[in-house]
């Protein structure tokens, strides 16, 4: 995660917004938009998304956002962030 997903997302974002940011940083964009809960105020109708923890994630649910996280990158950055088993064919 830390070494592919995020350094995907880092470098998208430098290419992007000639911006700079931390891995820490990528990480809680990332749980902003891919692993959040909705809490509704009941006067507006407004909606606020809150980030959540990653740690606490069964490994299926885990999958399911590093999932989440590659299409919403593919999505902003045009990257396609490699599964592991595509990684080790670059080695070959």
């Amino acid at each position: 995660y830390w070494g592919v997903v995020i350094n995907d997302f880092v470098n998208g974002y430098l290419e992007t917004t000639g911006d700079k940011i931390t891995p820490e940083q990528a990480h809680e964009i990332l749980k902003l938009k891919c692993n959040y809960t909705e809490i509704i105020n009941k006067k507006t109708g407004e909606v606020l998304q809150v980030p959540q923890t990653t740690t606490d994630l069964s490994t299926t649910k885990f999958e399911e956002y590093l999932e989440d996280c590659r299409r919403f990158i593919f999505e902003w950055f045009g990257i396609t962030v490699l599964l592991p088993n595509e990684q080790g064919e670059l080695w070959k």
